[in-house]
């Protein structure tokens, strides 16, 4: 199911409504860390209690926030999958595609001129992110998407590989 907000502000009540619900305790953006989010703290940062930024570099890797009871991290899932959403589309052969010719440096001006096109554009985003990230998760048969390439690489280590009686012990001697 997409929900529309029509400002951050709105999210944020969302999630003040919702954070309770682990589904909405990590929330994912494609590019979200050099876009979405960092809109989103410059807009409500002074509706924030606190929120850290956990990056690689300049890279926004996710955020923490810390102002409702349990902590909402908004991430990044290019760190994970390494390509545009459209190529991923096309790899992963989802049912919702990116809707084409859809300018994003124009973004404001569609969304005033042709709201029905942005909204169509920002649903099929979210669509096609949800369903390249469950295919991804079902190939590599994890139950949460990483925030990384690298955590996922130490997450499959740990559960594949590192069993009681062998390479645990070994790595103790």
């Amino acid at each position: 199911k997409v929900r529309d907000f029509l400002s951050w502000g709105d999210f944020m009540i969302f999630l003040s409504d919702n954070h309770n619900k682990k589904r909405f305790q990590q929330i994912f953006a494609h590019y979200g860390g050099g876009f979405d989010w960092v809109s989103f703290i410059e807009s409500q940062l002074s509706n924030v209690d606190q929120c850290k930024i956990i990056a690689s570099g300049s890279q926004v890797i996710y955020i923490e926030l810390y102002h409702f009871p349990n902590m909402i991290m908004l991430c990044d899932s290019v760190l994970t999958l390494l390509a545009s959403l459209d190529h991923l589309c096309d790899v992963f052969k989802t049912r919702t595609r990116k809707v084409k010719g859809f300018d994003i440096e124009k973004v404001e001006e569609i969304f005033n001129d042709d709201p029905k096109l942005y909204y169509e554009y920002l649903h099929a985003d979210v669509k096609s992110l949800y369903q390249v990230m469950n295919e991804f998760m079902e190939l590599l048969q994890i139950k949460k998407f990483p925030v990384s390439a690298a955590s996922l690489a130490m997450t499959l280590f740990r559960e594949r590989y590192l069993d009681d009686g062998g390479l645990r012990a070994l790595l103790k001697d």
